[in-house]
């Protein structure tokens, strides 16, 4: 899937990780991400939205043309949304929503992406 993904659309990953994102995702054979953005090495931590804005400007796009996707609601969407991003929350179906989703996509898997992008 995200390999089809990347034929239609630039993709990337924010992560607060030690420095081995990068290596990790090429070993997990993941590894069509055009921007890789792991905190250890910028120096900025989720949920500082500045790691978000990063991930734009490598991207060179505006946030508002940007859909980040995240499993926290703290951590990824609020600062991707305080970043201008637009939202898709990742969470399991049993999961409590905040009492706004406020424009936010709430899926519970990610081959939803490729439905919520048509």
């Amino acid at each position: 899937m995200l390999q089809r993904l990347a034929h239609a659309f630039r993709l990337g990953v924010v992560s607060n990780s030690y420095g081995n994102m990068p290596a990790l995702l090429a070993e997990a054979g993941l590894a069509p991400f055009e921007v890789i953005i792991d905190s250890a090495l910028v120096a900025v931590r989720k949920p500082d939205p500045a790691i978000y804005t990063l991930a734009a400007r490598r991207l060179d796009l505006p946030p508002s043309s940007i859909l980040h996707v995240g499993d926290s609601w703290e951590r990824d969407v609020v600062p991707a949304r305080a970043a201008g991003m637009r939202a898709a929350w990742l969470a399991a179906p049993t999961a409590a929503a905040p009492a706004a989703l406020d424009g936010v996509a709430r899926i519970a898997s990610l081959h939803e992406l490729e439905s919520l992008l048509a």
